[in-house]
């Protein structure tokens, strides 16, 4: 599973998450400001999909190996089927993000899973909110 949003901050430009397929870790990242938005993995990446197209949702499956919309390819990871969705934030300045998952089961996703995951990302936009608020507000210093 993944989180990025864009972020107002004077140190870095945006965050990201990462939860490891075994649930044992997360990987954290702040994207500093000098990251390039014209950098050709980010353009036709599902965050630019999403950020940029409007897009509701991205999907890319192991099977489908031209997707415009996705610069990761599931295979190269052992993934069989990948899925983005917007996420929508209240109390932040940037009011947007993109959660997305991916799964290695034979045959991906299934239409009834897809739709309960789209259901479940306005609650974990929530917490992901709440989250990042408190994160972007503690004094960081070197």
């Amino acid at each position: 599973m993944h989180l990025a949003t864009p972020v107002l901050h004077p140190q870095f430009k945006g965050y990201s998450a990462t939860w490891s397929q075994d649930g044992d870790s997360v990987e954290e990242l702040e994207i500093p400001h000098e990251y390039d938005d014209d950098d050709p993995r980010f353009r036709h990446s599902p965050l630019h999909t999403i950020f940029f197209d409007g897009a509701h949702a991205v999907r890319r499956r192991a099977r489908e190996r031209n997707s415009r919309h996705c610069c990761i390819d599931p295979m190269e990871e052992g993934m069989t089927d990948f899925a983005a969705f917007p996420m929508s934030f209240l109390r932040l300045p940037v009011q947007n993000g993109v959660f997305s998952i991916a799964t290695d089961v034979p045959n991906g996703f299934g239409p009834r899973q897809l739709a309960m995951i789209d259901d479940f990302v306005p609650a974990l936009s929530h917490l992901a909110e709440v989250y990042i608020f408190e994160d972007m507000t503690r004094l960081r210093t070197h």
